[in-house]
């Protein structure tokens, strides 16, 4: 990772309020310069994001994919998990859902 550059990209759904809130919640946690957050709901964005990202369908609504760097995607709680383990006030979070069993629990909730 470049010195600087945000380690994961956080694609949200815009048109969403309750996406909108919750990604305001964390772009303004301690740590939150290390994720970049990007708005699937402008046209101009799918337009210009020209990779493998858009097309993939966890990045409809309500869905909160993360590219991290070694270009792996992300979805559903999981990609919530991967937040989360960026952000120092959500390592609690992040270690409960890397307890055997709780990712599938979260899953289920999210959907």
């Amino acid at each position: 990772m470049e010195i600087g550059r945000p380690s994961t990209t956080v694609f949200y759904d815009g048109s969403c309020q309750l996406c909108r809130a919750e990604i305001g919640h964390y772009g303004r946690q301690t740590g939150s310069t290390a994720l970049s957050f990007v708005d699937v709901s402008f046209a101009h964005t799918r337009r210009h994001q020209r990779c493998h990202y858009r097309s993939h369908p966890a990045t409809g609504h309500g869905k909160v994919p993360c590219a991290v760097t070694d270009r792996r995607l992300i979805s559903g709680a999981a990609a919530f998990v991967e937040v989360w383990k960026t952000l120092p006030r959500w390592h609690w979070a992040a270690r409960i859902a890397s307890l055997k069993g709780v990712l599938p629990v979260l899953e289920f909730g999210y959907r």
